[in-house]
């Protein structure tokens, strides 16, 4: 899903909120995105995505959510494993909304291959699949 300007607004404004500087990271900044044509979520397309581990960010705050989320992603990164699910909930939408964005971010995109929309049986339009990039030796 292609980030808009107010898309980057709002992360901007809610990464200061919390205190984290993103200073060098400019707004639409895509210098990390898919690295081949084709994409893993076409590529899987027609398979059954089987999550290797999952993590509940329902009922957290952005800060807390934000947090757990890096060191879930660092953790399974560590243990070589490929296709994570994070759940944001359906709520108010801004976890929904945040997530995907955090893991556009610089922070994030030496770890991160792609995300999708999970299936309904995973959550559906409450969680994220995140495909991890294979750990560099």
């Amino acid at each position: 899903m292609p980030r808009t300007d107010s898309d980057d607004t709002a992360m901007a404004e809610a990464f200061k909120k919390a205190g984290w500087d993103m200073s060098g990271i400019s707004p639409g900044q895509d210098d990390c995105q898919a690295e081949t044509s084709t994409s893993i979520a076409s590529r899987v397309s027609g398979l059954r995505i089987e999550p290797e581990d999952e993590l509940n960010l329902h009922g957290h705050t952005q800060v807390e959510a934000h947090k757990r989320l890096k060191e879930f992603i660092e953790e399974n990164r560590l243990i070589a494993a490929r296709v994570v699910l994070v759940i944001t909930g359906k709520g108010t939408g801004t976890l929904k909304r945040l997530v995907p964005l955090w893991l556009e971010t610089m922070m994030f995109s030496e770890w991160v291959r792609e995300t999708r929309p999970a299936e309904s049986r995973h959550g559906g339009e409450g969680a994220v699949y995140v495909f991890l990039r294979e750990r560099r030796r």
